[in-house]
């Protein structure tokens, strides 16, 4: 049986010669355009150029030895004239510094005697409080609430020198705080209380402590949980606190 005419063989025939005269061209194009188009000269991706060494400065020797508590080397630069306000990059000054990083409190009493604010606060809006509060710093936390720092002073995140200390986990200033006057209630910008914030870590003492104290285990965070229902598995006492009557309906 004959699956094609005569007819029907120089169809299929023009066809397939057309096609091919096609696919020419367009190698052709192609050939033409990658002639045409010149190569990138060196390599694809730039080389990156060496950074610049950046000298130390006396500004930044000061602020290192701030960090390091190193006081005889924050001296020898102050008697070189380098400016005792001067901060890093982070809004730190030095006296932040000495109490975040070197928990210096004889550095801190230096610069604090050469009028450096003491409750200046960082980029976060963390002030040397807030930090030795959350290091668990009693004797610093105790001079610099001396000196004038602000107990309730909140960050950029709301929260208070008492949240970072609850949150650090030491008893010892949470007592020093809340006997200053901190507001046991204070939340941050997500409702945290510090009694939400010690359940939530499983911080048994500080939370009866700061229930003690007046902090109100109803209060709930941004998704409506209370400090019972955000306690730690095993924390016996907060999630023992408890939960606010229902109302009665019509009531």
């Amino acid at each position: 049986m004959k699956l094609f005419t005569t007819s029907g063989r120089a169809i299929v025939s023009v066809m397939v010669a057309t096609l091919t005269l096609l696919v020419a061209a367009t190698d052709a194009r192609a050939a033409d355009q990658a002639k045409s188009t010149p190569l990138p000269s060196g390599p694809i991706v730039p080389r990156a150029e060496p950074l610049k060494p950046r000298p130390f400065t006396l500004e930044d020797r000061y602020l290192d030895a701030s960090r390091r508590g190193d006081l005889p080397m924050l001296k020898l630069c102050l008697e070189k004239g380098v400016d005792p306000r001067a901060k890093d990059g982070f809004a730190r000054d030095a006296l932040l510094l000495a109490a975040r990083d070197a928990r210096n409190l004889e550095m801190v009493k230096f610069l604090k005697a050469r009028n450096l604010p003491i409750d200046a606060p960082d980029v976060r809006g963390i002030t040397a409080l807030g930090y030795a509060a959350g290091n668990g710093q009693v004797e610093m936390v105790s001079y610099l609430l001396e000196q004038g720092a602000v107990v309730d002073r909140k960050d950029e995140q709301q929260q208070t020198p008492l949240l970072h200390a609850v949150l650090g986990g030491n008893k010892a200033t949470v007592e020093r705080l809340i006997a200053a006057g901190a507001d046991v209630n204070l939340a941050d910008r997500f409702k945290d209380t510090p009694l939400i914030g010690a359940c939530n870590k499983g911080f048994d003492e500080i939370a009866k402590l700061l229930v003690e104290k007046g902090a109100d285990p109803s209060l709930v965070d941004q998704e409506g949980r209370m400090a019972r229902e955000r306690a730690a598995a095993g924390s016996t006492y907060c999630r023992g606190l408890p939960a606010p009557p229902v109302a009665k309906p019509g009531a």
